[in-house]
């Protein structure tokens, strides 16, 4: 049987990277646990967030840089974090689908399908033993910062309604401002 799974995810994983070469412009694609995502452009409240939270960064870490749009490689897909994190100068060379080491923080907005936000995405990033992991999920009016990567899931978690600052830790190391994400 474990040979029958295999092939599949090889099928689903060669036809995802043959449609994401195919893309029209404006579209991207995600695997998220098996299936095949489309993902929309971002609207301009999703976009005011992460322009929000890379500012913040950027003023208070000089030694780490942000990106996006760039893929990572998890246990369970291939997803694009609406921003990641990591040393300065860390995905130089990289390969478009980058395995997740090495990685400080990745954020999710909500947006199109927050479920996987909420669940998928945020197993396949503590699987891959990214240390923190963002939410700002824009429908329940919170963010929640997920820590410590153990057995498939985060240990460690923070809630707060978005208007109240997040703690980042190290190697941060400042309280992230959320008062102007939803205006």
């Amino acid at each position: 049987m474990k040979a029958v799974e295999d092939r599949d995810v090889q099928w689903i994983l060669q036809a995802f990277l043959e449609l994401e070469a195919n893309l029209p412009e404006g579209l991207r694609a995600e695997l998220i646990d098996g299936e095949i995502v489309l993902v929309p452009p971002a609207d301009g409240t999703h976009e005011n967030v992460v322009t929000r939270i890379s500012r913040q960064i950027m003023a208070n870490c000089p030694d780490i840089d942000i990106w996006t749009g760039k893929g990572i490689e998890t246990p369970r897909g291939r997803f694009i974090p609406d921003l990641v994190a990591g040393p300065v100068g860390f995905v130089i060379g990289m390969p478009s689908w980058a395995p997740a080491d090495g990685f400080h923080l990745v954020v999710e907005v909500t947006c199109s399908r927050p479920d996987d936000d909420r669940h998928a995405k945020r197993l396949g990033y503590a699987e891959a033993g990214i240390p923190l992991y963002l939410l700002v999920d824009r429908e329940r009016g919170d963010c929640v910062l997920r820590a410590e990567p153990e057995n498939g899931d985060y240990r460690a978690g923070h809630r707060v309604p978005i208007g109240e600052a997040v703690p980042l830790p190290q190697p941060f190391g400042f309280a992230l401002v959320t008062d102007s994400f939803l205006r």
